[in-house]
């Protein structure tokens, strides 16, 4: 990193750092970190190893991350077993509030309910859904309606089945499903100190004043998402910042005015926070650049005692029970579902189904514990009934590989076939009639449709290319 650092935060950390301000100095002068996850129900890391050429380094906290060495010329984002959701690009720090979660749940993990409450772009809803297991279930709730897409993309990617999203303010979600969850992460907003080297636009807009502010909204989210955590349940909170004001702080003043609570110790691998008073505010995990390959990262376990009272489930108001009315199922929709699932998917005619006006998805085996109507996405989306057809969801490709459907079609990289279709051009293509899902490495990208040996290409236009190759998104600071 080229870019000067202020004067006063350097100051500000030689109270923390002390003598090893030096060396957090030398790092942050470094490149940043990159990595990526793999995606466990789709990939081994052998295959994958095979598959990208790259050498990869293990990540101490995450079983499925990867450290990416530097100088990596490849654009990752671009490559085929990116489209077909083998891996996830996410920086190491980053993985570690899912991580620390999963360890707070236990033995509750499988089957758990959990939400995610700053949820996208995607990085810590993604992995939530393997930690939780096929019988658990994550609400992926974005308050920026604006960011919904890039969820939504990179979980049609991943292909869970085990999630829905919400785009709600964490005082609603309180309201509506109080107590509600088995673990309860919050990223929150923060004056990103610890992605100084990743993103010098965030020194320019630091300040002290800035501090104090995040500060303050940090205290009223963290008091809402207490509100959320189920008796013997933990909630997460974690920042990409170094300040104590916005970390080690707002803990203390959480339990301070939330008796029933305790901070367990999750520095396992990791620098312990900074003790604030008589609070065990130590037992808080600091991720530091110098210490470990990887950005800042600052999070804290804490745990709901088990005799709390469980507040009872909020009831739905008039206005939502008349739009669940609306929504009830239609079975028009259902039965062109039905239809398609007969001819291209048929394990899937089994499935438990939501459908909202010509819209289907697929029923998590969990109940989410919100009501549907405050649900984005109620469930996997499954497709959409057209005049005449079902037309399946991009969500539902990368859900199914080549071997669950009747006709599939897995092209290698240099196949011209290949480039034809992340293009978004009809490719010739003898056969029956129907739908084909197009794979890459034996998993789905997309959608197409054979009508008189010609394939009509139902990629989304938002991730063709021209040449072939899809730009990487920034990986996911969180």
């Amino acid at each position: 990193m080229t870019h000067r650092l202020p004067d006063e935060f350097v100051s500000r950390l030689r109270e923390v750092l002390g003598d090893e301000l030096p060396d957090f100095l030398a790092a942050a002068s470094k490149p940043h970190v990159r990595g990526l996850r793999r995606n466990a129900g789709k990939v081994s890391a052998a295959q994958l190893d095979v598959t990208l050429d790259i050498p990869l380094e293990p990540v101490p906290w995450c079983d499925t991350g990867s450290v990416l060495p530097a100088g990596v010329p490849l654009r990752l984002g671009d490559h085929p077993a990116h489209r077909a959701g083998l891996f996830y690009l996410q920086e190491p720090s980053a993985m570690s509030p899912a991580e620390i979660l999963a360890r707070g749940l236990a033995e509750r993990r499988s089957g758990a309910a959990v939400i995610d409450l700053a949820a996208a772009p995607g990085g810590k809803t993604t992995r939530l859904t393997e930690l939780v297991g096929p019988d658990g279930v994550v609400v992926a709730n974005e308050v920026e309606r604006g960011r919904l897409g890039a969820l939504h993309q990179n979980l049609d990617r991943w292909g869970a089945a085990n999630v829905v999203t919400c785009s709600r303010s964490i005082a609603d979600l309180a309201r509506l499903a109080p107590a509600g969850f088995d673990g309860v992460l919050l990223d929150a907003p923060c004056t990103g100190e610890g992605m100084f080297r990743r993103d010098p636009e965030a020194i320019r807009h630091w300040s002290v004043a800035a501090v104090q502010g995040s500060a303050r909204r940090q205290a009223r989210l963290l008091a809402e998402a207490g509100k959320l955590v189920a008796p013997g349940g933990v909630l997460v909170y974690s920042t990409c910042t170094f300040a104590v004001e916005e970390n080690e702080e707002r803990i203390a003043a959480f339990l301070a005015d939330n008796p029933g609570w305790t901070i367990e110790d999750c520095t396992q691998g990791f620098a312990k926070g900074i003790r604030v008073g008589g609070v065990p505010t130590d037992r808080t995990a600091r991720l530091w650049p110098h210490r470990v390959a990887g950005e800042g990262h600052f999070v804290a376990l804490l745990r709901r005692d088990a005799d709390a009272p469980a507040e009872p489930l909020a009831a739905a108001g008039g206005r939502d029970r008349r739009r669940r009315a609306r929504q009830s199922t239609s079975e028009s929709a259902a039965a062109s579902w039905r239809a398609f699932a007969a001819a291209t998917v048929p394990e899937l005619l089994a499935l438990p189904i939501v459908v909202r006006d010509d819209r289907v998805f697929a029923r998590p085996a969990t109940p989410s514990g919100l009501p549907d109507d405050a649900l984005t996405r109620p469930g996997l989306p499954l497709g959409r009934a057209r005049p005449g057809r079902f037309e399946p969801a991009q969500a539902l490709a990368g859900y199914l590989d080549a071997g669950r459907v009747v006709e599939a079609a897995d092209w290698a990289p240099d196949d011209p076939r290949w480039q034809a279709y992340v293009s978004g051009v009809e490719i010739p293509d003898p056969g029956p009639d129907g739908w084909v899902l197009v794979c890459a490495y034996g998993w789905g990208v997309g959608w197409a449709r054979r009508r008189g040996n010609q394939l009509k290409n139902f990629l989304p236009p938002t991730l063709r290319s021209r040449s072939g190759r899809l730009s990487s998104r920034p990986s996911d600071k969180s």
